[in-house]
């Protein structure tokens, strides 16, 4: 190898590093996507502690370790953590919160990205969405949908749900889906007891420590890409663990009669079928012989 190809396998791959990590480049689903694990979410960034709750029992998480739709994770005192979604969103747990990935979409259309915040405070950096897909962070009563923007959402049996904007526009209404009304960049709007509140415009000091909140999460954000490359062989490490424990979830919803939600085997959708009034998947090629069979004794009147 000559010294020039050398400088050159050199210089080419740090451009193209430099224009991944540029700030006008977002990260796509093909970006995020890790071959060697299903990663709907993955941690990409951990200060202090959090769990997930594995068949009841919770344990620690760790960073770079990637999460499926069903999770359930929570942080401890002074802790955070940042969640990178399939589709290049962020999802960052503030301090002693508790939260559901109820489903994990890639941002295509039609897909559906549902988090559901049990307590405390998340701030969700949402990529913008292609046509009819959606984005939801439900709390108890209340939901805030979007299409791509910067959002807080905080939940508290108190104080009820309160969703505060950084940037773009979040519908909040309830979960029927019957009353939702916007909040506008700066504002603030609670629902809480069952009536949406007024938008009222934060104050320069609260629209300040919103910002100051959530700078390290926001920073973090920008850093994805860059970052969840370097957690790439810690991820590798934790593929067997991770598709171990999802094995031992499945089989506890089997033995337990949840729906997992995912793609259901043959014998699944056939037992469906046949409580639905139809036939099995297999039976169909038969029943389709039988009416061509059928229609060759007895044509209809027009091809006499």
């Amino acid at each position: 190898m000559t010294l020039r190809r050398l400088r050159l396998g050199l210089v080419i791959p740090t451009l193209l590093g430099l224009f991944l990590m540029a700030p006008g480049h977002r990260l796509t689903a093909a970006d995020a996507a890790n071959p060697d694990a299903p990663n709907a979410a993955t941690v990409l960034n951990l200060e202090g502690s959090a769990q997930i709750q594995e068949d009841q029992d919770w344990r620690a998480l760790e960073e770079g370790e990637p999460l499926d739709a069903g999770d359930r994770v929570r942080t401890g005192a002074d802790s955070s953590l940042h969640l990178l979604l399939a589709d290049g969103s962020s999802l960052v747990l503030g301090p002693n919160s508790e939260a559901t990935l109820d489903s994990l979409g890639d941002g295509q259309a039609g897909s559906e990205t549902f988090v559901g915040l049990v307590n405390g405070l998340v701030n969700a950096m949402v990529e913008h969405l292609k046509p009819g897909a959606r984005f939801e962070v439900n709390t108890d009563n209340a939901v805030a949908a979007v299409k791509g923007t910067d959002f807080e959402v905080s939940a508290s049996a108190d104080a009820g749900a309160a969703v505060t904007v950084n940037n773009g526009v979040v519908q909040l209404g309830d979960r029927a889906g019957m009353h939702f009304a916007p909040v506008a960049p700066g504002e603030q709007r609670v629902f809480f007891n069952g009536r949406l509140g007024l938008a009222r415009r934060l104050r320069a000091d609260e629209f300040h420590a919103f910002q100051a909140r959530w700078a390290r999460a926001h920073a973090w954000h920008q850093d994805r890409l860059r970052r969840f490359q370097r957690l790439r062989p810690l991820m590798r490490a934790q593929r067997r663990r991770f598709m171990q424990r999802l094995q031992r979830r499945r089989a506890w919803h089997q033995r337990m009669g949840v729906n997992t939600g995912h793609r259901p085997g043959l014998a699944a959708r056939e037992g469906r079928q046949q409580r639905r009034g139809r036939r099995p998947a297999a039976r169909r090629p038969e029943q389709k012989r039988r009416a061509q069979e059928k229609r060759r004794q007895d044509p209809p009147k027009h091809e006499n």
